[in-house]
């Protein structure tokens, strides 16, 4: 099997400083559980990936430790340099 028909090639990206809710209830429209944080890049106008979100990192970070997800923003939880 190829492995170019089982990869996703949309990617879905979200903004260090977008509320975590939001990030969560993209992750549910686009039925994903990853993704790509970015940040512009000056030098060339374009978007660079800082870091990833997963469902589980917001799982075990977030409700795992009873904390308020809606006063997070998605760099509190994010992984930076996966």
């Amino acid at each position: 099997m190829n492995i170019g028909k089982l990869c996703q090639r949309n990617v879905v990206t979200v903004r260090e400083y977008e509320d975590l809710t939001q990030a969560a209830q993209l992750m549910r429209e686009k039925h994903v559980g990853y993704l790509v944080v970015v940040e512009p890049n000056p030098a060339n106008d374009t978007l660079r990936p800082v870091g990833v979100l997963t469902d589980r990192d917001i799982v075990v970070s977030v409700v795992g430790r009873d904390i308020n997800p809606r006063e997070l923003r998605v760099g509190d939880v994010m992984t930076r340099r996966p």
